[in-house]
């Protein structure tokens, strides 16, 4: 944790959102390295939105490749109270930069009520909402099977969107994962609600994903921002990847341009937090 976030502090960044250790990578429910994470952070000197993770299941990827979920005990209750009472308790420490968030884990594994509760927590606690969605043709089609709905639709019922609600990655949110098939709709549901979705560049084309396109979420003026999600901890890396992806993915040059994709990571992460005191000089 100091490590990378000394990365980010020496590469230009103020202000991060990090989920923290959860039971999926530590084994257990304990919060107490969330703490650890969180007091890291604070004695850093870096302004951190701290989101622990919870969830209804977890999923594994099988042999075959297809993905199988699992159980959580308790259905992740006992792992959601826990991080209501670590957002009430570490939200305002250090002076207030450091802050918290409720971060259910990836939409596929969250039940409807577990993420209509989190609106309700977030809501009365006065914190923002972080999910990952987007992330597989898999979620997509699991999503759609199990609610008949898309994911949008599917967050948009669940109460989530909202201009303090981030999309962590974006890239299926359609069938094809080309936002222009985005329905009229879900477009509007996005853009009303002021959803901002933060873009994981490096952490999807490693992978062999892409985004596409930020020129296509930009020209229905949907709200963008930019993520790691893995190491580097860089935002130069992630700019870079997001402008040059555009461009293979748009076949122009014409699109991801230096001044979209830097205030992509500077006045649109400010904005998804909520902090017209941020992100601009």
């Amino acid at each position: 944790a100091e490590c990378v976030l000394a990365e980010f502090l020496l590469s230009g960044s103020t202000t991060i959102m990090e989920m923290s250790f959860d039971d999926e990578i530590m084994g257990g429910d304990a919060i107490e390295p969330v703490e650890r994470v969180a007091d890291a952070a604070g004695r850093s000197g870096i302004r951190c939105y701290s989101g622990p993770r919870y969830r209804t299941t977890h999923y594994f990827e099988a042999e075959d490749g297809s993905i199988v979920y699992r159980p959580n005990p308790s259905s992740g209750r006992d792992r959601f109270e826990l991080c209501k009472t670590f957002c009430a308790d570490w939200d305002g420490k250090y002076d207030g930069r450091l802050r918290t968030m409720l971060a259910p884990g990836q939409v596929d594994t969250c039940d409807p009520d577990l993420l209509r509760e989190t609106r309700k927590a977030a809501d009365d606690l006065g914190v923002g909402i972080q999910l990952h969605a987007g992330q597989s043709i898999q979620e997509f089609r699991l999503i759609r099977k199990a609610h008949g709905m898309t994911t949008v639709e599917y967050m948009n019922e669940t109460g989530l969107l909202g201009p303090d609600f981030i999309i962590g990655h974006g890239q299926w949110l359609t069938e094809s994962s080309d936002i222009d098939d985005l329905s009229a709709h879900e477009i509007e549901m996005l853009l009303s609600s002021e959803t901002t979705v933060a873009h994981l560049p490096w952490c999807k084309g490693r992978r062999g994903g892409v985004i596409d396109s930020i020129a296509k979420y930009k020209n229905h003026g949907i709200r963008q921002c930019l993520g790691t999600d893995t190491f580097p901890g860089d935002m130069f890396n992630e700019m870079r990847m997001a402008a040059v992806i555009c461009k293979i993915v748009e076949r122009s040059a014409a699109v991801g341009y230096a001044t979209e994709v830097f205030e992509m990571a500077t006045v649109g992460g400010a904005d998804a937090f909520g902090r017209p005191d941020l992100g601009r000089l």
